[in-house]
């Protein structure tokens, strides 16, 4: 970004253009409030988040928690203990170190989780929520160029399923929670918050075909950001972060600097970079993993090295390779391929058979954002026996 705006190309059209901040970080072209209800509700007198003294600025900046960060504080209990969790949907193997996640979700005195199935990480909970699916639930979709619509399910709730929304709003109320819009549930705050503006309703949204347009949307201005003065202490496009430079106590470098992104594992011991971070289509987080025609698709866990790679460590396709890291090894298949480069190796992560994040290290974290270093792991291959 920074690039960007040296060479001239920041907010001008064929660059990089600034987007109003839109519902569920959609680029849509008109904005949204629900950042107003969270400041209007944040608990007065609350802890800080999760993560907070770790990595203040993600704290400055966005006010919640670093989820990365929850396994330390629930195995530590510092800075104050962490004994029940409530998650929606959470898959502990995306956690770097994921073995450390799931000690900690075994040491806590209660666990809830939704999910839609009952996966790895749901069978640590004391109590599973059965959630619905997209199917089984309507919600608001904002679109680009200003049209929006509030989607119709497809079918019922299957058994006693509900949406996430709904299992929040229910809990609220039964609760009391000193929350009044979060007690009157989704679809009052999607009024309140980003249609009223506008002056169009849920009602109306659900009896549409197709997305509709509710809002105008300007016709972009080279340079009108940067004349109007951008949301940073001085106004400008900052090279250097004024934040960052007011809180020395930070540690961190109010300039873009370059840093090796891999871990400091002996080179020689481990000449390979091990990533982790891609997705595979068919299986998104833990979603759809063990429906069988899913699964078919790639039914083993299998790494993706590079043609060359594996001519000179002897493995063709299918071979079995053990990877190892400083944290421990898995075996899995071998997939020869020139879709990854040279000294690469990249396995999806999610199988519980061979689990990618078993290798990961729980502490090599950005220290400005708190994530994890998922491509940028050293790593050793070997043909398995």
């Amino acid at each position: 970004m920074a690039l960007l705006a040296i060479t001239g190309n920041f907010d001008r059209k064929g660059g990089q253009l600034l987007e109003p901040h839109t519902f569920m970080h959609v680029s849509c072209g008109f904005t949204t409030r629900e950042h107003d209800y969270l400041w209007e509700n944040y608990p007065k007198n609350a802890k800080e988040p999760v993560g907070a003294p770790r990595f203040p600025l993600w704290n400055y900046l966005e006010r919640e928690m670093q989820a990365m960060d929850m396994p330390r504080q629930i195995l530590e209990g510092t800075p104050y203990p962490i004994r029940a969790v409530f998650a929606l949907g959470m898959n502990a193997r995306m956690f770097p170190d994921s073995a450390r996640m799931f000690r900690a979700l075994e040491s806590l005195d209660f666990f809830v989780d939704t999910d839609l199935f009952m996966t790895d990480t749901a069978k640590y909970a004391d109590i599973v929520l059965p959630a619905c699916s997209s199917f089984e639930r309507g919600e608001f979709k904002p679109y680009n160029g200003g049209l929006a619509w509030y989607t119709s399910p497809a079918i019922a709730p299957l058994g006693q399923s509900k949406s996430d929304v709904r299992i929040i709003t229910e809990l609220a109320n039964y609760m009391d929670l000193p929350d009044e819009q979060l007690k009157e549930g989704y679809e009052s705050f999607i009024q309140k918050y980003v249609l009223d503006e506008y002056g169009a309703t849920t009602e109306e949204l659900k009896k549409v075909d197709l997305p509709v347009k509710i809002a105008p949307i300007a016709e972009h201005e080279d340079l009108m950001e940067l004349k109007r003065g951008l949301a940073t202490p001085t106004g400008k496009f900052e090279l250097k972060s004024a934040i960052i430079e007011q809180h020395p106590e930070w540690g961190l470098d109010a300039l873009p600097t370059y840093k090796d992104p891999l871990d400091d594992a002996d080179p020689e011991a481990y000449p390979f970079v091990f990533t982790s971070g891609s997705r595979i289509p068919n299986a998104i987080h833990s979603r759809l993993r063990n429906v069988p025609n899913n699964r078919s698709l790639r039914p083993k866990p299998t790494a993706d090295m590079n043609e060359a790679d594996c001519r000179r460590l002897g493995v063709k396709e299918g071979d079995r390779i053990v990877i190892s890291t400083a944290r421990g090894s898995i075996t899995v298949c071998v997939h020869p391929t020139l879709s990854v480069p040279e000294g690469l190796v990249n396995l999806f992560h999610g199988y519980s058979e061979a689990d990618a994040n078993l290798l990961t290290d729980s502490d090599h974290l950005d220290p400005y954002s708190g994530f994890p270093a998922y491509r940028s792991i050293r790593c050793a291959v070997r043909k398995e026996g």
